[in-house]
C-alpha cells in the first residue's frame, strides 16, 4: 500500500506533526473499541506497566477463547455499528473541524440526515446520545456558515425528523 496509510517516512511525519495531546486524544478513542482493537490500544496505554498490560491481553483471550453465542453476537452488531458512527463524530471533531469548519458544518448535515438508516441497522435503544453529540457538534460548526444558509439547513433538519434522535437542535 503506498501513501498515507503506508507507514513510511512521510506518515510518520505527519503523525508526528499532529503533537502528542492529539494523539493521545486519537488513541482514546479506540480504547473502548471492540474487536481487538480496544484490547491491542488499552495494553499499549498501560505502557512500563506489563502487569496491567498482560492483565488486559489476558481477558481479551479469555473472550477469544469463550467465543460468542449467535444471539449476543447479533446484539453487537448494533453496537459496533453505532460505534463506527461515534469514530465518524471523533474524527470530524478532532481533525475536520479545527482545520475546516464549514467542511464539517457538511459533514455533520450528512451524519444527522443518515439518523433513519443507522437507526434501523443498529436497533439499538442508546443513540440518542451519539446524535445529540452530532447535534451538538452541528451547531458549533454552524457558526462558520452563513446564519442565512445554517438557519435554511436548521429547518430542514428539524422538519424531517422522523426518529426523534435531532431535539438538540430544537433546543438551539
Amino acid at each position: 500500500m503506498s501513501g498515507i496509510f503506508s507507514g513510511d517516512d512521510a506518515s510518520l511525519q505527519r503523525l508526528a506533526g499532529r503533537g502528542p495531546e492529539a494523539l493521545a486524544r486519537f488513541i482514546l478513542t479506540l480504547a473502548q473499541d471492540a474487536d481487538g482493537i480496544g484490547a491491542y490500544v488499552r495494553s499499549f496505554i498501560a505502557g512500563d506497566n506489563v502487569a496491567e498490560a498482560q492483565k488486559v491481553l489476558e481477558t481479551e483471550l479469555g473472550e477469544i477463547r469463550e467465543g460468542e453465542r449467535m444471539y449476543d453476537y447479533r446484539h453487537r452488531r448494533g453496537d459496533v455499528h453505532l460505534r463506527r458512527l461515534d469514530h465518524v463524530l471523533d474524527a470530524i471533531e478532532l481533525v475536520v473541524c479545527p482545520a475546516d469548519p464549514r467542511a464539517a458544518f457538511e459533514l455533520l448535515t450528512q451524519v444527522i440526515t443518515a439518523d433513519g438508516e443507522v437507526a434501523e441497522q443498529s436497533g439499538d435503544a442508546w443513540l440518542q446520545p451519539t446524535f445529540d453529540r452530532a447535534c451538538d457538534l452541528w451547531l458549533s460548526a454552524a457558526k462558520a456558515v452563513s446564519q442565512p444558509e445554517a438557519d435554511e439547513v436548521l429547518r430542514t433538519l428539524t422538519a424531517s425528523d422522523r426518529y426523534g434522535l435531532r431535539g438538540r437542535l430544537r433546543a438551539r
